[in-house]
């Protein structure tokens, strides 16, 4: 098969960059480990996890959403950020722009000596060979990496996974000559990086839609038409250059910022799907309308747990993270649906029990103004719902609960004492008094390769957000030169996200529930190594855990 010219251009420019190129970090985990726990974590979330994700204190009941905080892309862009620092130590470190949307990790990373380039023309004319460059999670504009090729200096890429995934389709879309409507917010980074994509392929065209009124007009022009100048004036800033849009809607493909809300997403891709039906027929809809929902699974669990938690009855929700923060600003705007809600930026805008900083609600990202409410925490017993966004650390949520339980005068010495001491999730926390119960685990997912398809290209392993897949070459005692290899998972630290499953070209991946190895082998008719059995002692639940 033919390799892809996305592929190929990615291999070329690592070639070029040769080892000043770096996307799979510097394996220092071990060492900035004990630092990352100190500046981050937290004992109270620790303590409330243990505790069914519950927490009471005198009046207050605290409920924790069971899906929250740092996702794996961002605790991954954040780890290689503190590699970088350990392994650079001696040059100047650069980020191309905010590492996350998060002003406490973004404000430690410049405490850490690292330094952010400046916005608009010029942006990378201080940069010298020997520096070092950090690229954020949402990754960055296409030509702004070819200029970082041509300097020459050190380049750290953090982007995650779910996003090179997201490009994947949009570079495929520009190959078959297929505009990408983008559910999005244009002026965002992880956006911008995607749509730049589209330019890998000459005539390929974008359109970024941000919601359902936008969609439903681009949608009521695929169908009857409408005024092109009004268009063009309402979508100049969120479309490629030349964009007609009474040609290029003919052809779509569907794509979304990561971080978007993911019921949104889909209904907005039904909507493209219903106006092209509509207008060309069903027969020819298979030409001209491709989707893949590519909705970050931690943006999707997030997005989730927040409506569990509204089944149960909560007198407010408290929303920590960024102002300019998507994922979060979805997770405030899921949580205004059954309660009063409140985006907070840090535990610091929680003033009083009288006074409360708050992003507007219903602000967009890019217009992040601030509110003062007043008498915002009642008198008498309150439960408090509590969640954080993807890139919000778990020290931010506790202590919002050491302030929160602080205005009560209820917070006892004991619970003082849980949140003063280092982060242990598998401890045991004598301080806290009552029973400890933990929430049983859902059987995992594995992504599980197939060696009969796989040919050892090595395309998926640069997407594996947690480094998971890894190239291992057969016994070759025999004298016998084996060529195409294929990768293989450590299951121990496969986290059942299914990237590669979707940027697999050959269909070597598939994405199975963790049973016995008896049973796997016998779905893919393959027999499995050691470590897929010892994986399965550690994690499989108790009623699939033997065969």
């Amino acid at each position: 098969m033919k390799p892809e010219i996305s592929t190929i251009s990615r291999v070329l420019q690592s070639w070029h960059m040769g080892q000043t190129y770096f996307q799979k970090g510097f394996g220092l985990r071990s060492e900035i480990r004990p630092q990352l726990q100190e500046n981050y974590c937290s004992r109270i979330v620790d303590l409330m996890r243990a505790r069914g994700f519950r927490l009471e204190i005198g009046d207050l009941t605290f409920r924790l959403a069971e899906e929250f905080g740092f996702c794996y892309g961002v605790e991954r862009a954040v780890e290689y950020a503190y590699e970088t620092v350990t392994r650079f130590p001696d040059r100047r470190i650069f980020l191309t722009g905010e590492i996350i949307h998060n002003p406490h990790v973004n404000k430690e990373l410049e405490r850490m000596g690292i330094r952010f380039l400046p916005e608009g023309e010029g942006k990378f004319d201080q940069l010298e060979i020997d520096d070092v460059v950090l690229i954020p999670a949402f990754g960055v504009p296409r030509k702004e990496l070819d200029v970082l090729s041509e300097k020459g200096c050190v380049v750290v890429d953090t982007t995650c996974g779910s996003v090179l995934n997201v490009w994947k389709n949009v570079e495929g879309y520009g190959r078959r000559e297929v505009t990408s409507i983008i559910h999005g917010k244009f002026e965002h980074e992880e956006t911008r990086a995607t749509f730049s994509r589209t330019s890998l392929h000459p005539g390929s065209h974008y359109l970024v839609v941000r919601n359902k009124t936008e969609a439903q007009y681009v949608c009521d022009y695929i169908v009857a038409g409408g005024d092109r100048s009004d268009f063009i004036g309402r979508f100049g800033q969120a479309m490629s250059e030349g964009f007609d849009p009474d040609v290029d809607l003919a052809r779509i493909g569907l794509a979304n910022q990561t971080t978007m809300l993911s019921s949104e997403s889909l209904e907005i891709a039904e909507m493209f799907r219903v106006a092209l039906a509509g207008k060309y027929g069903d027969d020819d809809l298979a030409d001209r309308f491709i989707s893949f929902d590519t909705i970050c699974s931690a943006t999707e669990d997030r997005q989730g747990a927040i409506l569990a938690l509204g089944s149960e009855h909560v007198d407010l929700m408290i929303v920590i993270g960024g102002y300019n923060s998507s994922n979060t600003a979805n997770l405030a705007r899921v949580a205004s649906g059954f309660t009063r809600a409140f985006h907070i930026e840090e535990a610091s805008s929680i003033v009083s029990a009288s006074e409360i900083r708050h992003k507007v609600y219903g602000s967009e990202s890019g217009h992040n103004r601030e509110t003062r409410t007043f008498d915002w925490l009642a008198s008498g017993p309150q439960t408090i719902g509590l969640t954080a966004g993807a890139s919000t650390p778990n020290n931010q949520i506790g202590e919002a609960v050491e302030r929160i339980a602080s205005f009560r005068d209820t917070i006892s010495s004991s619970y003082m004492a849980v949140s003063k001491k280092k982060s242990n999730p598998t401890a045991i926390i004598p301080e806290a008094p009552g029973k400890i119960t933990r929430k049983k685990k859902k059987p995992k997912i594995l992504a599980v390769v197939n060696p009969d398809n796989c040919t050892g290209c090595e395309a998926c392993i640069p997407f594996c957000p947690v480094d998971c897949i890894e190239h291992v070459p057969r016994d070759l005692s025999d004298n016998v030169y084996v060529i195409v290899e294929p990768v293989q998972v450590r299951f121990d630290e496969c986290i059942g996200c299914k990237i590669c499953v979707n940027v697999c070209e050959r269909m070597a991946w598939d994405a199975i529930a963790m049973y016995p190895t008896a049973q796997v082998e016998e779905y893919f008719g393959i027999e499995l190594h050691d470590k897929y059995e010892d994986a399965v002692a550690a994690h499989a639940p108790e009623e699939v855990a033997g065969d």
